[in-house]
């Protein structure tokens, strides 16, 4: 038996000092991370900023001061967004050190807890189940299973012993040992490996390649368009420097989607400082994304259904001259397992250490558990797995105790001496064990089946037993189960996760496969988990949500974890990602209204060669009251419903109308006032004021006008609009309008009501067809 403290009296305070001096310690900038310096220099050394001072500086070259307004708006979205990401990095670092799994190390004689980083060269480590090696190190005594797929891609258990190696990114399956470390921080053979994707793997965004694709497009557009706006205005057009500047100036501002990246960051920051107040920690910030499509969701019973505290209801013997009560203290003093079966057993029967040979501990692919003494074997395990072919002999009594949701354990024992399963195996008793659900599941499980998410059970517990449990916790589906030992192929695999919710004896590599099969028939899956066995199944995911009193490997793995381990948050996690995606995904709508009809009004002035209607603090104007304001106070409104489609497409489908709209009424403008001879400030002011309109139908499109709080910020914005224009004109650079051009703007001011929806079905029917046809 392994009693650290006694044997090994480990490095000495000194000793530690000494190395640490010597940067022999485990600690490792990770260069993907995100300091404060790096968050400052991403928001603020951009390509669109040093466009943005590119034009500042043409400003002030024309004199025209006052065009320098939508400057000051940069910077102050700026900052915004700077102050924003910084708060979320420092809330969001507080809670990982604060769920931080601590390292087990034996240093002056004594065992005491450390942060992996802490870690030199040297130090004795204290490994059990379900902990993740942090250093490269070697087993000095005891006995391990190990999963090292990230180093070879096999799921296969790899048995340690002393003297064998063990790998930075492993973790331990089953089994407790104590290890020296032999490598530390960039020496370790899987730093590489480590750093690039430690063992979380990183989002893949929707919404981050479509923003992504928007600015490259932008991008190639920005330049080349400016240049040849100003050659033809200040060449072609006879205008003055300073007008074909400040022409120029407003068109590429127009076409410079600001906002878009500043309220994704934003958002997304916001719903991580959100989460963190729900006691869940984000890894990712762009897993909110995932989170919000996700329309499965696997929960593994134990930990989320149940509490995660078992007990002991009753002994049944089934070998009347053996009395399990007493041997069971001489056998769990043997096994170091610190499952919640184990803590169960342990608490009922108490723990008697006596002299043994071997101890095989309990793992979720052999699903028993074995010690060796002198004269006898004993095994505690699965009914169905230490007696598969005998089962017949106690199906009644396994059954009885099954459909009441109780988990059923056999004790049996052998005079030989094997790690494998005998052939003279002898059954001694029966153990009856009860799980406590949690208090709140019932409410859970009910809000996901309310907001369309499908739930699948997942367990390695009897498939009755389960089902049971799951209606007890308000399942509507339990007694849709099956027994995943008869899923043998992929195939039956596929075809029982369309057909069953409820899915009993699944080993680990089963619960990936369940995963992936979800994924192949088009789900967006959600996963989650507490344990070591949870794992694999955690990586496949798209969105792996962990319980803080899980296992190391299973927290660090996954992209969200519940710190206070409780079930009932899932609903707050999953409600603010599909917030979060809905306001990016309608508020980056109003801003590529502007985006896109900058673009085409630049082709415009370019091919038809007039004047471009606008100046840059008129679209300061517009922007700031139709697009800014709005997306800033709608964010607090709530919409919890499911996100369907791609980003991309949601947006475009919602944007084009509008500045459809908006190209066809500066061009019905253009002609009015050409025709009748009106100056170009005429044509900057109506084509201002059309604009305006088009931009608050959108908003009236995309957030309607179903509450007093929508309809207060949408009536307030449009008489802000009207005073802007009536008492502010002058500085807006905006003139009155005569009774033919206030006669001829209210016939489009009509028109551009059924012009958003006549762009809106033929937008719409182009683009979600194109989507299906790439889906």
């Amino acid at each position: 038996m392994i009693n650290p403290e006694q044997h090994y009296n480990g490095l000495s305070q000194t000793e530690v000092k000494a190395l640490k001096e010597k940067g022999l310690t485990n600690h490792l900038d990770d260069p993907n991370e995100d300091t404060i310096l790096r968050i400052i220099v991403k928001n603020t050394c951009t390509f669109f900023n040093l466009i943005i001072f590119i034009l500042a500086l043409l400003v002030l070259s024309s004199g025209q001061l006052k065009n320098l307004m939508f400057v000051g708006v940069a910077l102050c979205n700026l900052a915004i967004g700077i102050f924003q990401e910084i708060k979320a990095k420092l809330t969001l670092d507080h809670l990982a050190l604060i769920s931080e799994s601590k390292v087990q190390v034996i240093r002056d004689g004594k065992i005491e807890p450390i942060s992996h980083r802490d870690i030199v060269l040297g130090d004795y480590v204290c490994l059990k189940s379900g902990n993740q090696i942090v250093a490269d190190s070697t087993v000095v005594e005891g006995y391990l299973e190990v999963n090292e797929s990230h180093l070879t891609g096999e799921a296969d258990i790899i048995e340690k012993k002393p003297g064998d190696p063990l790998y930075s990114g492993s973790y331990v399956i089953s089994g407790t040992a104590v290890t020296t470390v032999i490598h530390v921080g960039k020496d370790n053979i899987s730093s590489k490996i480590m750093l690039a994707a430690k063992t979380r793997h990183k989002q893949k965004s929707m919404l981050e390649d479509s923003i992504n694709h928007i600015l490259k497009t932008v991008s190639m557009l920005l330049v080349p368009l400016g240049v040849l706006l100003f050659i033809t205005q200040y060449f072609f057009q006879d205008l003055s420097y300073s007008d074909a500047i400040i022409g120029t100036v407003a068109s590429v501002s127009g076409m410079i989607p600001e906002g878009l990246v500043l309220l994704t960051s934003i958002a997304l920051a916001i719903g991580a400082i959100n989460l963190a107040r729900q006691n869940t920690l984000i890894h990712d910030l762009f897993c909110i994304e995932t989170l919000a499509h996700v329309d499965v969701l696997c929960l593994d019973k134990t930990g989320t259904l149940t509490e995660g505290r078992m007990s002991v209801d009753k002994v049944i013997p089934i070998d009347e001259t053996v009395n399990a009560e007493t041997l069971m203290p001489g056998i769990l003093g043997a096994l170091k397992d610190d499952n919640a079966t184990n803590l169960a057993l342990k608490e009922h029967f108490g723990v008697n250490p006596i002299p043994f040979e071997k101890a095989i501990p309990f793992s979720s692919e052999r699903k028993y558990s074995a010690v060796i003494f002198a004269t006898q074997s004993y095994y505690l395990g699965a009914p169905e797995r230490l007696f598969s072919q005998r089962l017949a002999a106690f199906e009644e009594h396994i059954s009885r105790y099954t459909r009441d949701g109780k988990r059923v354990l056999m004790l049996a024992s052998s005079a030989k001496k094997s790690e494998q399963l005998p052939d003279d195996l002898k059954p001694l008793a029966l153990i009856i064990i009860s799980d406590v659900i949690r208090e709140n599941a019932s409410e859970t499980l009910t809000y996901f089946e309310e907001q369309g998410v499908d739930l699948r059970i997942i367990s390695g517990d009897h498939p009755q037993t389960v089902s049971l449990i799951a209606k007890k916790a308000g399942l509507a589906d339990y007694a849709n189960y099956v027994d995943a030992s008869t899923l043998t192929t992929p195939e039956a695999i596929e075809q029982a996760v369309q057909q069953y919710t409820i899915f009993g004896r699944v080993t680990p590599l089963q619960k990936r496969e369940i995963i992936q099969a979800l994924q192949k028939q088009g789900h967006t899956v959600g996963m989650t988990g507490d344990g070591v066995n949870d794992v694999m199944a955690l990586k496949a995911a798209d969105c792996s949500i962990a319980m803080a009193e899980g296992s190391d490997a299973a927290k660090e793995i996954s992209n969200i974890v519940l710190l206070d381990s409780n079930f009932a948050h899932l609903p707050h996690v999953l409600s603010e990602g599909r917030k979060v995606i809905h306001h990016i995904q309608n508020a980056a709508s109003l801003f590529l209204v502007k985006t896109i009809f900058s673009i085409i009004l630049s082709f415009m002035t370019l091919v038809v060669g007039v004047a471009y209607p606008f100046v840059p603090i008129q679209l300061t104007f517009v922007s700031t009251l139709a697009v800014g304001i709005p997306s800033f106070f709608l964010t607090l409104e709530r919409d919890y419903t499911l996100v369907k489609g791609d980003f991309y497409t949601n947006v475009l489908a919602k944007a084009l109308p509008g500045a459809l709209a908006v190209f066809c009424e500066i061009t019905f403008v253009t002609l009015f006032t050409h025709y009748f001879g009106y100056s170009q400030e005429v044509r900057s002011t109506m084509c201002v004021l059309l604009t305006a309109l088009c931009t608050m139908l959108v908003q009236k499109e995309i957030y309607p006008l179903v509450s007093h709080y929508r309809r207060f910020i949408f009536t307030t914005l449009s008489i802000a609009i009207i005073v802007g224009f009536l008492l502010f004109h002058e500085f807006f650079e905006m003139v009155q309008l005569d009774w033919r051009c206030t006669l001829y703007l209210t016939i489009l001011a009509g028109l551009a009501f059924v012009l958003i929806r006549i762009m809106r079905y033929f937008s719409n029917r182009y683009l979600y067809r194109h989507q299906t046809q790439h889906t």
